[in-house]
This record gives structure tokens, sequence and C-alpha cells, in this order.
């Protein structure tokens, strides 16, 4: 698994998502509920993995829009 994006931007991190599931692009999402344990601090920024394999193709579908 690669790190697709590294972000605290909780809408930006929707629309990735969002993005993803459109395009049949499995992801796995770490770090979402870090910062409700540590006081909301957003300190910890959620990262979004993807296979390499879909590596480029899900970076060219963020990247496009």
């Amino acid at each position: 698994m690669k790190i697709l994006i590294k972000s605290n931007e909780i809408i930006y991190l929707s629309w990735i998502k969002h993005k993803l599931t459109e395009n049949n692009i499995d992801f796995v999402v770490f770090d979402e509920f870090i910062s409700s344990t540590e006081g909301n601090i957003n300190a910890f920024p959620v990262r979004i993995m993807v296979s390499e394999r879909d590596f480029i193709k899900a970076r060219k579908i963020i990247t496009k829009e």
C-alpha cells in the first residue's frame, strides 16, 4: 500500500474518498479518529492508502478535478 494523500482537511478527505469509491478503487484510511482521542487538535494528518497497482489511477483521478 502507498500513501495517496495525507491531510487534516475533513472536506477534502471526504471528497477523495468519494472519488475513489466512485471509481471502484479500494482504499484504507489511517489515523481518521486519532484527533478525537487527542482533543480534536488536528495535529495528526489522516492518511488515505491505496494499493500499488491502483496508485497511478487514483493519483490521476484526484489531480484532474
